[in-house]
């Protein structure tokens, strides 16, 4: 699978159908195992030890823990740990990762990290400005966004979220990876991209525009955003957001 976790976006089709055909795999199958190995290396928020051990486990449960990390990250780690020793099944964890969606294991707790506080923020006041606002589900083969959000009934903005990240190199490592991610979804609907340092917001304009790409391009230190005022949300021109959206301090 690391040919294919490694590959650009336009290669992978073409890396999967070449190890489907040479190892009777569906497809279907590949790309799921590709994007647990993509969260595994990327976006596992846990220790390198337990990260190693989890590629050894079914790639279903992976897919869980994935899921649970978003809402849970305190609940996700411990149920990895046991995916890991071998205690919980497919189905266990399938169970067990429900349960916990819907007891409110997502409420504010001491152990939610930034990055899940902001990203909240920012989907609770989407949803507010209007519009059906979608969570990203980790499994099968997409590029990763974090929103999918439904102003308009024929075309979704899809909203890549960047930080706050406590781990400078790590932000600053993947700043390219998110901006070639935006302008991909910007070529199949539209992106919006969405900075926790308005600091950072001029480098990110001058990447995009310095290197032809297209996205828009917003910030805030909250995660909390409204409309500008006289704006009507239903009439904002694609590519606009940046010039209708604004931050909110509270």
């Amino acid at each position: 699978m690391a040919a294919v976790s490694v590959a650009r976006y336009g290669e992978r089709d073409g890396v999967i159908a070449g190890l489907s055909a040479t190892l009777g795999v569906a497809a279907q199958t590949l790309r799921r195992e590709a994007a647990a190995v993509r969260f595994l290396r990327d976006d596992f928020d846990g220790p390198g030890e337990l990260g190693s051990r989890l590629r050894l486990a079914p790639m279903a449960s992976v897919e869980f823990i994935a899921r649970w990390q978003r809402h849970d990250r305190q609940g996700a780690l411990v149920a990895a740990r046991r995916v890991a020793d071998g205690e919980l099944s497919v189905r266990a964890i399938a169970q067990a990762e429900r349960a916990a969606r819907s007891s409110g294991a997502d409420q504010p707790s001491p152990d939610r990290r930034a990055d899940q506080v902001f990203r909240e923020a920012v989907a609770a006041s989407f949803a507010a400005i209007g519009g059906k606002v979608e969570r990203y589900v980790v499994g099968g083969f997409a590029v990763p966004f974090d929103l999918c959000w439904w102003v308009h009934p024929r075309w979704p903005v899809f909203v890549i979220i960047v930080g706050p990240y406590g781990d400078r190199e790590r932000y600053d490592g993947r700043r390219v990876d998110w901006c070639l991610r935006a302008h991909f979804h910007s070529r199949q609907s539209e992106a919006l991209m969405v900075l926790a340092e308005p600091g950072a917001l001029a480098s990110y304009e001058a990447f995009r525009d310095r290197n032809g790409l297209s996205f828009d391009v917003i910030a805030s230190t909250t995660g909390r955003f409204g409309i500008g005022a006289g704006q009507d949300v239903r009439s904002v021109s694609r590519g606009r957001w940046s010039q209708a959206i604004v931050p909110c301090a509270v």
